[in-house]
């Protein structure tokens, strides 16, 4: 016992030296603490800690503090949330954690709406055809989530190359594996593309005319 406050004592006055250091504000180093606080708390190994950049926004840390410290307590035994919050801790200071951070948003308004989220990020593949690709949430509805936290009136459908291509087809894959398995295992497993952003509506007749579900918001 003694030893865990020691670690707590010592991880608050490096981040707040961190915060000075960077001119970070107070908030920040506060949040930095709360969330610090709380890994400890569920005995996270100490890298999840380090893993914090010390050149972190603090608008974004801001923002985002109670949605990880929330994630954390909701779903720190659930499969596969442990490498999914290493990997949004490692890139706080990255464009592409917006992505994470919808992800763990996604998941607690799920659970607030009694789903039952049982993995994040779970790779699931097929033997014939080949296929394999990753789904950021699956809960026991059963249905399994793509999120999507993107501005997609940059990705024009009526272009031939570029993400929009590569959104289509990771869409059909996705539909094609949960298709496959539910095949193979009798289930009824559905698919649903879930966006942060509002979907344009040539998104939505592509959807449609896939039969793939989406859902915009929380």
């Amino acid at each position: 016992m003694i030893q865990r406050k020691k670690y707590t004592f010592l991880t608050s006055i490096v981040l707040i030296i961190i915060s000075m250091q960077h001119n970070t504000s107070y908030t920040c180093a506060h949040n930095l603490i709360k969330i610090a606080s709380i890994l400890e708390k569920y005995r996270y190994p100490q890298k999840y800690t380090q893993a914090f950049n010390t050149k972190t926004p603090a608008p974004l840390l801001s923002n985002s503090a109670e949605t990880i410290a929330e994630a954390i307590k909701l779903f720190h035994n659930t499969q596969g949330f442990r490498p999914t919050l290493y990997t949004l801790l490692m890139n706080l200071n990255d464009s592409g954690v917006h992505g994470y951070l919808f992800e763990l948003e996604k998941a607690i308004a799920l659970t607030k709406n009694n789903k039952t989220v049982c993995a994040f990020n779970k790779i699931i593949q097929q033997p014939s055809p080949p296929l394999k690709r990753q789904f950021d949430i699956m809960t026991n509805h059963p249905c399994w989530h793509e999120c999507k936290n993107i501005s997609w009136n940059k990705y024009n459908l009526e272009t031939t190359k570029g993400c929009s291509t590569l959104f289509e087809s990771q869409f059909l894959e996705q539909k094609q594996l949960v298709e496959t398995y539910n095949e193979q295992h009798n289930t009824h497993v559905t698919f649903e593309v879930s966006s942060k952003q509002p979907i344009p509506s040539m998104w939505k007749q592509w959807f449609s005319h896939h039969n793939i579900a989406y859902s915009e918001g929380l």
